[in-house]
């Protein structure tokens, strides 16, 4: 298939388009932020030809009914197809098997919810930890262990995603942050469209949208390693896989 690609430069920030739709899904829109820091510090966007480390995390983020979750099982398809292991971790999962034989609440229970995140949270840094335990860099296809920890949660606030990124400071693993971008207006649709626990009740919804922090599009802060996907429309996973392989870096300094 050729796929035409053009190059949009937006405030330092470069954006690819990727042409035509393939089995109904469409070629992500991708925005790199990495490169707001290029002209005072020479960063770049990693490519298969720099050293990386050898766990990489992905941590997705994103309003309610964004597409997450969806996009996050897709890349674990990929990164196996690829022959890497995967570990996903769901943070809603957790909490539906903490759940498990438990009368559900209508209420919200904030000391139920800390306990429930603690746990996904330790699955993470778990992971982490077994993917670092080798530590140190290797070129990509030389044969060494790789290991791709996906963190599939809502994220909402630049705090929880900061937990992750220290988490991969401390075991020697590259963080990638992957922002899925879309309308309130689509995730509300979306999110109404959903039956049972996958449902969110709308005021939950409309909170978690105006609390949302999106990763920062300027300056260098920590969050400048990410990729902003487009995904008003149904994303094709093995598309962004590649980029994520294209991204995968050293560990944060």
């Amino acid at each position: 298939m050729n796929v035409k690609a053009k190059v949009k430069m937006r405030s330092k920030t470069k954006t690819t388009t990727l042409l035509p739709k393939k089995n109904g899904l469409s070629e992500p829109t991708f925005s790199w932020r990495g490169e707001a820091c290029t002209e005072r510090h020479g960063l770049h966007e990693p490519t298969a030809s720099c050293c990386a480390a050898r766990a990489l995390a992905v941590v997705m983020c994103g309003v309610p009914a964004a597409g997450k979750s969806t996009l996050a099982a897709g890349l674990e398809r990929a990164a196996g197809a690829a022959g890497m292991a995967c570990v996903r971790v769901s943070f809603d999962e957790v909490g539906v098997a903490a759940g498990a034989g438990r009368e559900p609440s209508p209420r919200f229970d904030p000391v139920r919810w800390r306990k429930e995140r603690a746990v996904a949270l330790g699955q993470v840094e778990a992971a982490l930890e077994q993917g670092g335990a080798s530590a140190g860099l290797a070129p990509p296809g030389a044969g060494s262990p790789s290991l791709v920890v996906i963190v599939d949660d809502n994220m909402f606030y630049r705090s929880m995603r900061r937990v992750i990124y220290r988490m991969c400071r401390q075991h020697a693993s590259a963080f990638l942050l992957m922002y899925l971008r879309v309308s309130p207006g689509i995730a509300a649709e979306r999110n109404r469209a959903r039956v049972g626990p996958a449902r969110v009740p709308d005021a939950a919804f409309q909170r978690m949208v105006a609390a949302f922090q999106p990763p920062a599009s300027s300056g260098c802060g920590w969050e400048r390693h990410s990729l902003e996907v487009d995904a008003s429309a149904p994303v094709d996973p093995n598309a962004v896989w590649e980029r994520v392989r294209g991204a995968w870096g050293p560990p944060p300094p």
